[in-house]
């Protein structure tokens, strides 16, 4: 908890300060005998304890910071950067202290020696410090992804039963289905039967292709369009990139898909929902989504729950891995960007 971890802070500070202003603050000792009894008296220098002191100080600022600097880390990411940042901290911290002790201290000054060794000792501690809350994190992170995961399984075989006994009565009601009679019902049970198939089939992997994510969004669409005319919703699908050989967490983009339909399309009006997959980069991908925002349906808006657990997936599945941006200025707009592994 927090407050522990501040305790532990202010322990921490009070008995490294005392250690550290009690032993470097002697200038000398004095022996005295006083009927026949030595007494070791120990004589401190008030101007090397403000010297400690405004060390010590200077030397707190350079720990917050690199602390600070530290845990922007992830456990497995590069360190590089980070670590240079702590060399200039600690370089900064010097330099600061120096300035600090020719400014305003002109008599018995703190050997350098003893000021770089206790800015050390602080970046050593910070930097022990922080690589362990990193540790944390990323400790924490995997158990909530698992547990996320675990759940994500036991809601699957829960509702496995509906979408096996869908599919199959899907695929019964189609073979009876006149193809040449009726093309729409046809081509709707076989949109319909193609989305179960990915359900049942591809969400059983942690990661599925792309381009079957893709085609399940085509499905979703095709689906959505038989509720409007022909003229009604404009809707533009483009794929820009390759999409074979990368995986993805199934189900990221439905929520989006979902919302541009329930907010960006009426009858009688006529709209436009515009899709785009980029994959130019080998490890990278984007998905963007713009559609119109009509007014009459925001009424019924509901919590945006599905955009909010659309977050969180994220931040579990692809944490500091993504960065996604909606704006809802009259036009709806969502930019994803990922990097895949």
């Amino acid at each position: 908890m927090k407050w522990i971890e501040h305790i532990f802070n202010a322990l921490f500070w009070v008995i490294t300060g005392w250690l550290i202003t009690s032993s470097f603050s002697i200038q000398g000792q004095e022996i005295e005998i006083i009927n026949d009894q030595e007494t070791i008296r120990t004589i401190r220098d008030d101007n090397l304890i403000h010297q400690l002191l405004v060390c010590i100080v200077i030397s707190a600022m350079m720990f917050y910071a690199n602390l600070h600097n530290l845990t922007q880390l992830k456990a497995d990411g590069p360190k590089t950067q980070s670590f240079l940042i702590s060399v200039c901290l600690f370089t900064l911290a010097l330099l600061v202290y120096w300035l600090i002790e020719q400014r305003f201290f002109h008599e018995l000054l703190l050997p350098k020696q003893i000021t770089f060794g206790v800015v050390f000792f602080y970046l050593a501690v910070s930097m022990s410090y922080g690589l362990f809350k990193v540790w944390i994190q990323s400790q924490r992170r995997e158990q909530n992804l698992i547990l996320a995961k675990k759940q994500a399984e036991l809601n699957l075989l829960r509702n496995q039963l509906q979408p096996h006994f869908l599919f199959n009565a899907l695929n019964n009601l189609l073979s009876l289905v006149n193809q040449e009679k009726s093309p729409q019902l046809s081509a709707s049970f076989e949109h319909l039967s193609a989305l179960l198939r990915h359900v049942i089939d591809e969400n059983k992997s942690p990661a599925v292709p792309l381009e079957k994510e893709i085609a399940f969004i085509k499905n979703y669409c095709e689906l959505q369009l038989l509720r409007f005319e022909a003229h009604e919703v404009k809707l533009k699908l483009s794929v820009i990139g390759d999409v074979t050989n990368k995986s993805i967490e199934p189900g990221l983009f439905i929520p989006f898909v979902e919302n541009a339909f329930k907010y960006g399309a009426a009858p009688e009006l006529e709209t436009t929902i515009k899709i785009v997959f980029k994959a130019n980069k080998t490890n990278e991908m984007t998905f963007l989504i713009t559609n119109q925002v009509i007014d009459s349906l925001q009424q019924n808006k509901g919590a945006g729950t599905g955009i909010s657990a659309a977050r969180e997936r994220l931040e579990l599945v692809y944490p500091k891995q993504h960065t996604l941006f909606i704006e809802d200025s009259g036009v709806y707009q969502v930019n994803l960007k990922i990097n895949l592994p």
